[in-house]
C-alpha cells in the first residue's frame, strides 16, 4: 500500500553554499547542517520512489544547481534529482529505494557554485511491502526533557515537545489500527537513563509504548496494537526515568492499517489560530510550534502524490461564537476543492462529509480558513485521508489464511 509524504514549504531559504537536511515528510521548516537533527524513522519494510521538488524561483545560472538527495541511514542513495539553470523543477520517476523497519531517512539539499536563493517544496512515496498497511513518521526538534513528561505530534517534521498534550492533538480520518511503533534517539540517554515513548488516543496513553535505555539508541513496540476510530486525537509522549543526562534528538514511526485498504492518515495541527477577519492558509502537514496560518497562500502550499483526498476532520479548542463561523477547506493549486469543514456558532468539531478531491503527482496544496463575523480563533486540529487505489495480484497457489497472514487479502 502506498503512502504520499507531503512536504516542504515555501518560506525557509535553501543555503546557496552549504549541504543541508530536511525532514522527508512534514512541513520542513529550517534546514539543518546534521541529517540526524531532521531524521524520520520508517516502521516497515517497502520502498521509497517519486521523487519530486519544486523551487520558488530557479538556481539561474548554468553552472548554478541544487541536488536533493534522499538520505537513507545517513547516506545517500539513488533517488536523487538535480535542479540547474533556468529549472525551477524535476523529479526520479524512476529510481526506488529499499527500506527496512528502523531504518531512519532524511533529505539532503547540496548547492553548487552559488545559486539564487530560493525556497523548496517536495513529495516522495512510501510503498510498503505489505498491502494492507500504511506507515505515519514524526520527528522533533531535539532537547528531550531530562525531567518532565512531554508531548509532540505523532506526524511532523520537526516540532518542539511541548508539556500540554492537547496542544499537539492531530485527528485521526478513518478507522483503523496503529502497531509496530519504533523510535530512534541521535544518541544514548546516558547516565544509566531511559526515556519511554507512548502512544496518546483520545488524550489517554496506550498500551503501544517502548523505553530506550542507555546505551541503546533504539527501541519498539512490535507486539501491542490499538485500535482508532475517525475522530479520535492521536499524538506521543515521552516520559525520562532513572535520570538521563542526555538530551537528543527523537525520531519515530508506526504502522497504521486502514479498516479499508488504500487509505493513509495526513496529519496537522498547529498552536496560534486562523485569522479572525481575513482569510489565511496554512501547510496540510505543518509542525505547530514553528508553522502558522499566513495570508499568503503562495508561503504555504506543499507538493503532493496522485492520490484522492477526503474525510477531511478538523477540531478547534474554542468554538466560532454565536452568529459567527470558520470555513475550513482543502486548497489544490489554489482553487477551493469543495473538501471542507464549516464550524459555526458552538460548533468545535466538523467533517467534510461524502465530499472528495483528485489531486495529481505535482500539484500544490494547503488548507485555506474563511472566517465571518469576527469569530474566536484557538488551536486547531486535524486529519484528512489520502487514497490510492490497491491493485490486487493475481496469485496462484496461495491459501486463504496465506494470504490473509500476508495482508493481501
Amino acid at each position: 500500500m502506498q503512502t504520499p509524504f507531503i512536504s516542504g514549504y515555501s518560506s525557509q531559504t535553501l543555503d546557496d553554499t552549504d549541504t543541508e537536511y530536511n525532514s522527508c515528510w512534514g512541513a520542513g521548516y529550517i534546514w539543518e547542517s546534521n541529517h540526524l537533527w531532521r531524521s524520520q524513522l520508517i516502521p516497515a519494510s517497502g520502498v521509497i520512489k517519486l521523487l519530486r521538488v519544486e523551487l520558488t524561483a530557479s538556481p539561474n545560472g548554468a553552472t548554478k544547481s541544487y541536488t536533493f538527495t534522499l538520505m537513507l541511514n545517513g547516506n545517500p542513495t539513488a533517488l536523487t534529482c538535480a535542479i540547474t539553470n533556468a529549472e525551477t523543477s524535476n523529479e526520479d520517476i524512476v529510481n526506488e529505494v529499499v527500506v527496512s523497519a528502523g531504518d531512519y531517512i532524511s533529505l539532503r539539499c547540496a548547492p553548487a557554485n552559488t545559486p539564487d536563493v530560493v525556497s523548496a517544496q517536495w513529495t516522495m512515496m512510501f510503498e510498503g511491502d505489505t498491502s494492507s498497511e500504511s506507515i505515519v513518521i514524526g520527528g522533533d526538534n531535539g532537547a528531550l526533557n531530562i525531567t518532565s513528561t512531554q508531548y509532540n505530534c505523532l506526524a511532523c517534521g520537526y516540532n518542539n515537545w511541548v508539556s500540554d498534550e492537547t496542544a499537539i492533538q492531530q485527528i485521526i480520518p478513518t478507522n483503523g489500527t496503529i502497531k509496530n511503533l519504533y523510535v530512534r534517539l541521535s544518541e544514548a540517554p546516558a547516565n544509566g537513563g531511559k526515556y519511554t515513548f507512548t502512544l496518546f488516543v483520545a488524550g489517554a496513553p496506550t498500551t503501544l509504548t517502548c523505553g530506550v535505555t542507555d546505551p541503546a539508541t533504539t527501541a519498539s513496540d512490535l507486539v501491542n496494537t490499538v485500535a482508532v476510530a475517525a475522530g479520535q486525537s492521536v499524538s506521543i509522549r515521552v516520559s525520562p526515568s532513572d535520570s538521563p543526562t542526555a538530551t537528543p534528538y527523537a525520531y519515530w514511526g508506526v504502522v497504521f492499517v486502514p479498516a479499508t485498504r488504500g487509505y493513509s492518515m495526513q496529519l496537522g495541527s498547529e498552536t496560534a489560530g486562523p485569522d479572525d477577519t481575513d482569510e489565511s492558509f496554512i501547510q496540510i502537514t505543518p509542525n505547530p510550534t514553528a508553522n502558522s496560518w499566513n495570508g499568503g497562500l503562495i508561503n504555504v502550499q506543499q507538493l503532493t502524490q496522485a492520490c484522492t483526498l477526503s474525510n477531511f476532520f478538523m477540531a478547534v479548542d474554542t468554538a466560532p461564537g454565536a452568529g459567527k463561523s470558520i470555513l475550513f477547506e482543502i486548497s489544490v493549486n489554489g482553487i477551493d476543492s469543495g473538501v471542507s469543514v464549516l464550524l459555526e456558532d458552538s460548533d468545535t468539531t466538523g467533517n467534510s462529509g461524502a465530499a472528495s478531491a483528485a489531486v495529481n503527482a505535482g500539484d500544490n496544496i494547503a488548507i485555506h480558513a474563511t472566517p465571518t463575523g469576527t469569530p474566536t480563533t484557538d488551536y486547531c486540529h486535524w486529519g484528512l485521508q489520502s487514497y490510492i487505489a490497491y491493485d490486487s495480484p493475481v496469485i496462484i497457489g496461495s491459501s486463504i489464511s496465506s494470504l490473509i497472514s500476508a495482508g493481501i487479502i
